[in-house]
């Protein structure tokens, strides 16, 4: 799956990445740097409710980010 958002991931080797295991990082880069295609399998893979509350603590999401989370995955 990463291998579709490699450009997303620059700084992994997405080959041995596992999304799961470090759902901050991969919640994190997908929205603030994802397209709507990188949404959909984020919204696949994790649930809103999680998806929301690493965006809400998170320290490395813009304004923008974190806005756009609470819209879309907030209670």
């Amino acid at each position: 799956m990463l291998n579709n958002f490699r450009t997303l991931f620059w700084d992994i080797d997405t080959k041995k990445f596992r999304p799961k295991k470090f759902p901050k990082y991969t919640i994190e880069r997908l929205l603030e740097f994802g397209d709507l295609t990188s949404l959909k399998w984020l919204e696949k893979t994790f649930s809103k409710h999680k998806i929301y509350n690493i965006a809400k603590k998170s320290r490395a999401l813009s304004k923008k980010s974190k806005i756009f989370a609470k819209v879309r995955y907030g209670h």
